[in-house]
């Protein structure tokens, strides 16, 4: 069975947010289980890096993902309050994930309504040949094939605040992806049940075993309208602080 490793990015207490409520943290923990159960639906074996509350090193995150065949890093950008966008990161090791990069980013962009950024590499600024991303590098240092970090939207843009922050957004953001993953993996994507779902619990796997303590409920509903305006403004990545010597970011 393929296995893929889905890493919430940010633990709570991070100050990551949108200027109606948003947080990073929980936004992307959500997508995480999403994702989660969309991947198990179609048969692949999917976990997370940590539970809820955990807050782990960057070479922790990476180093639960040594048995995966793909690692993606879920995270929610900002900017200036003007930029929208998906984006998503490949390693500098790994040409080839390009492609992969460009459909996931793609694929969010499309579900979102959004604009699309694309495939994205940054390399150390201190060390040529190695990532610029402490997670993207501990993943590519355990020999995971294929690591991504995602960025879907910009939350402290009004429109994609909104978009994430609404439950059934995030499953099409995690059905995007999924669908991106299995064609990666090889896997026939299993589309979910149609129409309107009562509300139903989540359980939550933690490196492949269940995890009691955590729960998700979700009440499945006709996705809202949404502003389909990408703005096209510079970004400034404010996950980042300046790499130092391998620098622990993101």
């Amino acid at each position: 069975m393929k296995k893929v490793t889905i890493d919430p990015g940010h633990a709570p207490g991070n100050a990551n947010s949108g200027p109606t409520g948003y947080y990073e943290h929980a936004g992307m923990w959500k997508l995480s289980n999403f994702l989660k159960n969309a991947l198990w639906r179609c048969g692949i074996n999917a976990a997370l890096t940590r539970t809820q509350n955990e807050d782990l090193a960057l070479a922790d995150r990476g180093a639960r993902g040594w048995d995966s065949d793909v690692f993606i890093s879920e995270h929610s950008n900002a900017a200036s309050g003007q930029t929208r966008g998906t984006e998503c990161f490949y390693s500098v090791r790994s040409p080839g994930d390009k492609v992969w990069a460009g459909k996931l980013s793609a694929a969010v962009a499309k579900a979102m309504g959004n604009n699309d950024r694309g495939a994205k590499k940054r390399e150390s600024e201190t060390t040529k040949g190695y990532d610029y991303y402490g997670v993207i590098r501990s993943t590519v240092a355990v020999g995971v094939p294929h690591v991504f970090l995602i960025e879907n939207g910009f939350h402290d843009n009004a429109a994609d605040e909104a978009f994430l922050k609404n439950d059934e957004n995030l499953c099409l953001i995690a059905e995007a992806q999924a669908k991106v993953l299995c064609e990666l993996l090889g896997v026939k994507y299993i589309e979910p049940n149609k129409g309107v779902q009562p509300m139903t619990k989540t359980k939550i796997l933690y490196n492949g075993n269940l995890d009691s303590r955590q729960l998700i409920t979700r009440e499945a509903a006709q996705p809202p309208a949404r502003d389909r305006s990408p703005f096209a403004s510079p970004s400034v990545h404010l996950h980042a602080a300046v790499d130092r010597g391998f620098q622990n970011i993101q």
